[in-house]
C-alpha cells in the first residue's frame, strides 16, 4: 500500500484485519529494521487484542528482545556484532546513568539524561532496549509506550480490570466529559481504564489477559532471565 501515518510495517485490526507495508517506505528500512518490525506487528496481529492496552505495547516489544536473543543463537556473526553493540549501549546508558545523578545532585531530574532517547539503527537499538530491560523493565516499558501506537489514554490490563472490579454494576451510569475524562456517580476517572472495562465487561476482559499469555508475569521473569544471561557473556 502507499505510504499512510503510522509506522511502515503495521498491523491494521477492525473487520478487515491485515499486516500492511509501506510500499513506499518499506525500501527504505535496513534488513534487521523490518525484521524486527515484522516481528512487532506479528505479535500484535496474533494476540489481536480486543481493546487497546499498555500490557500489548509491551508484550510486542518483548517479542523483538525474544527474536533477537534467538537470531543470535542461530547466527554466529549476528551474535558478533550484537554483542559488539550491546558493549557500547552499556558504555552509553552507564555515562546517561552518571549525567542523570550529577542532575538530580545538582537540583535539576536527570529524566531526559537517563535513559534518553533510544539510538536509530536497529541492531543498536536492540541492544540498547536488551540493557534497559535488564536494567529495569519498567524503564523498558516506558520506552516501548512512547515510540508504540498505543493511544494516549490506554490504561494498563490491571487498571481496566480494577475498574470493573470497582465499579461493575454502575458501568452503565458512565458519561464521558472531554479531556480524556469518565464521570461516575459525580466522580471522575481516567477515561481509558473506565471505557475499556464497559467496553469489554468481564468476559471480555478474561478474552483479554488470555490474548496477551504469558507476557504479562511468567514470560517478562523468564525473558529477563535470558537477557541477563546475555548480557553476562557479553564482554
Amino acid at each position: 500500500r502507499p505510504r499512510r501515518p503510522g509506522p511502515p510495517v503495521r498491523y491494521e485490526g477492525g473487520a478487515d484485519p491485515a499486516l500492511v507495508v509501506d510500499a513506499s517506505r518499506a525500501p527504505t528500512l535496513s534488513a534487521l529494521e523490518f525484521e524486527l518490525l515484522c516481528v512487532r506487528e506479528r505479535w500484535r496481529a496474533s494476540a489481536a487484542l480486543p481493546a487497546p492496552v499498555l500490557d500489548g505495547e509491551w508484550a510486542s516489544r518483548q517479542a523483538v528482545l525474544e527474536h533477537g536473543l534467538e537470531k543470535a543463537d542461530a547466527d554466529p556473526d549476528f551474535a558478533a556484532k550484537l554483542r559488539a553493540a550491546t558493549t557500547k549501549a552499556r558504555a552509553s546508558l552507564e555515562a546517561r546513568r552518571k549525567q542523570a545523578d550529577w542532575a538530580r545532585k545538582n537540583g535539576g531530574t536527570g529524566g531526559e539524561m537517563f535513559p534518553g532517547a533510544a539510538p536509530a539503527d536497529a541492531l543498536d537499538r536492540l541492544a540498547h532496549d536488551l540493557y534497559l530491560f535488564s536494567e529495569d523493565p519498567g524503564l523498558f516499558y516506558e520506552s516501548a509506550v512512547r515510540s508504540g501506537a498505543a493511544p494516549a489514554d490506554a490504561p494498563t490490563y490491571d487498571e481496566a480490570f480494577g475498574f470493573l472490579e470497582r465499579h461493575e454494576e454502575g458501568l452503565g451510569r458512565l458519561t464521558w466529559p472531554a479531556g480524556g475524562w469518565a464521570e461516575l456517580d459525580g466522580r471522575w476517572y481516567r477515561a481509558g481504564a473506565a471505557r475499556v472495562a464497559k467496553d469489554l465487561g468481564r468476559e471480555g476482559l478474561r478474552r483479554l489477559a488470555e490474548r496477551l499469555g504469558p507476557a504479562r508475569s511468567a514470560g517478562r521473569a523468564a525473558l529477563l532471565k535470558r537477557v541477563n544471561a546475555w548480557l553476562r557473556a557479553a564482554p
